[in-house]
């Protein structure tokens, strides 16, 4: 039995016994360094209407807003309306938190972090704690103790995010973004509250329930539609590249030392037929620099430097890959736009609400700013037919970035574009690929996208990327508990992430020759010895029974942290011990 009530500016959820509490002193509107609070409004009125509605009425001079609560389910379904929205505002922090005691945050920024509210953290995530980027791949987060749990669910995910705050224990502050600078629309959001443990398994089984009755796709589904997919099963990843060229403009130029490099196609050829003759059975090659230098003046793709061979030798390239039944994907980019594109206009940038264009120095190509939306599946197919007419023809396209930055808004009125719609943009752009039955990939995964790309880069956790090694909490595999048998994910398997390869049931990397030093995760030279080839063949072959399979449950055995284990629905387990660099898988009447 649910209840509510709003007191002293509380307002107070009750599941039996058990009280979840928001504090309304912390809504707020901001803009800029300003702030705003919900009760400073001239007017406020309290409304039991089938739950409660809390109108705040002139919280500043063209905002009003409505903040209704209302039983929908088995959740209370959260809104908030705008009923006066001529106030230009960044965002509000609303509905904020939910005051916590001991327990833990289930996060899910990148594969998944679990955060003790003990530890009495703040902090605000890469990208502002935005839901559809690398902060969030999956757009619900929650609390967990013995006593009671709570979860987030977030309906209108593209104008929203999170941080954590610090008081006496780590607490979620949800919070709501401006579309355009106004409110635009109602929000929606669901909060489920337990009387009990309901830790970050139960919680995915929840989310996955609530995108099983939406049509989500699963990889056998997509298979059905795209059999090249199957490829991808029990495969592993070379990723190499073949022409970079620094600008003098990137963070990356070496002021005394090369600055391009190319490697001609012939070399990759040898490359894939050497690890053919060491055992490997599968390859999908990500081939990075096929069009005019990697990261070089998108969206232009072509033409590609002839020294490497051209395209003569990157036909060949393919035919080679084929007859061993591999397959490739070339790296692409749609979201960047550089100033010395041939493709470049004005007015394909994104200006914000001030009519000023991004502008950022950091990858290879030097200066450039961000497209809009609209342009990036014009483009796309433009750079599909041009490969094709010259004979070239791959078998899938890494459209970077799209899955790992957050959703773009661009104030410019020839292409106005809020975040909502850019999150389509994104996805049409894959659905390029989709219509020719070719392999889509992007940068990281996200649950936006997972009707429509296949593969990533990677979905790391957090720690990964970082060159000591150092993480916020404890990672686990929170989106792979949700959606595993939904993608095919490549996992790092250098030192002992092979470990958390087969943990996660994902396909391993056999060498990756990242674009850029001490970035995305490569901090090392990746060396390819028996040793690794040998990893590599058990963690395919591991994925290869569960490529299909949910993921079930992950503990840490008798709470070691070191020691964890993940269980599939087909009756596969696998443990793993960081501490000796050991495994164990359990079949158990298992099937592929």
């Amino acid at each position: 039995m649910l209840k509510m009530r709003y007191e002293n500016k509380q307002l107070i959820f009750i599941k039996n016994d058990k009280e979840f509490v928001m504090d309304t002193n912390q809504w707020a509107v901001k803009k800029d360094n300003e702030v705003y609070p919900f009760n400073d409004a001239k007017k406020i009125t309290c409304i039991e209407n089938n739950g409660m509605e809390i109108l705040f009425e002139s919280i500043v001079e063209g905002c009003s807003v409505k903040a209704g609560f209302h039983e929908e389910n088995d959740a209370i379904c959260v809104t908030l309306e705008p009923i006066e929205d001529t106030f230009v505002f960044d965002e509000m922090i609303f509905p904020g938190a939910i005051q916590t005691k001991d327990g833990f945050l289930v996060l899910p920024l990148q594969q998944g972090t679990l955060l003790d509210t003990k530890e009495n953290i703040s902090f605000v995530p890469s990208f502002g704690g935005c839901f559809g980027c690398a902060d969030a791949y999956v757009n619900a987060l929650g609390f967990y103790s013995d006593a009671c749990s709570y979860l987030w669910f977030v309906d209108d995910y593209e104008d929203s995010g999170y941080r954590i705050d610090a008081g006496q224990y780590s607490m979620i502050c949800m919070r709501t973004f401006s579309s355009l600078a106004h409110l635009s629309y109602t929000r929606k959001m669901h909060l489920y509250v337990f009387d009990h443990l309901f830790d970050y398994n139960d919680m995915a089984h929840l989310i996955r329930k609530r995108y099983d009755e939406n049509g989500l796709l699963t990889l056998k589904e997509k298979i059905e539609r795209k059999p090249v997919l199957k490829k991808l099963v029990g495969s592993c990843v070379y990723h190499t590249g073949i022409h970079s060229k620094i600008s003098k403009d990137s963070r990356y130029y070496h002021a005394e030392g090369e600055n391009e490099a190319i490697v001609p196609i012939a070399d990759v050829q040898k490359k894939v037929e050497h690890f053919h003759e060491q055992g490997i059975d599968h390859i999908h090659l990500h081939l990075d620099g096929c069009g005019i230098a990697y990261d070089n003046q998108h969206p232009r793709f072509y033409p590609i430097d002839e020294r490497t061979g051209g395209y003569p030798a990157l036909k060949k390239l393919i035919e080679t890959l084929h007859a061993y039944n591999d397959v490739v994907s070339f790296h692409d980019n749609y979201h960047d736009l550089y100033l010395d594109s041939p493709d470049f206009k004005d007015e394909y940038q994104i200006y914000d609400r001030d009519q000023k264009p991004y502008f950022m120095s950091v990858w290879a190509g030097g200066k450039q700013s961000y497209m809009t939306g609209q342009m990036a599946p014009v483009f796309f197919k433009r750079n599909l037919a041009y490969l094709k007419e010259h004979g070239v023809e791959s078998d899938g396209v890494y459209c970077d970035v799209f899955t790992c930055n957050p959703f773009d808004e661009n104030f410019n009125d020839a292409y106005r574009m809020n975040r909502k719609q850019c999150r389509e943009y994104r996805n049409d752009t894959f659905d390029v690929c989709n219509e020719r039955g070719m392999i889509v990939s992007s940068e990281e995964i996200n649950v936006f996208a997972l009707n429509h790309i296949d593969t990533c880069h990677y979905a790391p956790y957090p720690f990964m990327m970082k060159q000591d090694g150092k993480q916020i909490g404890l990672p686990i595999p929170f989106f792979n508990l949700c959606f595993h048998d939904c993608v095919v994910i490549p996992w790092m398997s250098d030192r002992n992430y092979g470990l958390y390869a087969l943990l996660n049931g994902g396909i391993p990397y056999l060498e990756r020759d990242g674009a850029y030093v001490n970035t995305d995760g490569s901090f090392s030279e990746d060396v390819v010895d028996e040793k690794r080839v040998m990893m590599v063949k058990e963690i395919a072959s591991f994925e290869e029974k569960v490529a299909y399979a949910k993921m079930v449950r992950h503990t840490f055995v008798n709470g070691d942290e070191n020691i964890q284990e993940t269980v599939f629905n087909n009756g596969i387990t696998v443990t793993i011990d960081l501490r000796n660099d050991s495994y164990q898988i359990v079949e158990r009447n298992a099937s592929k």
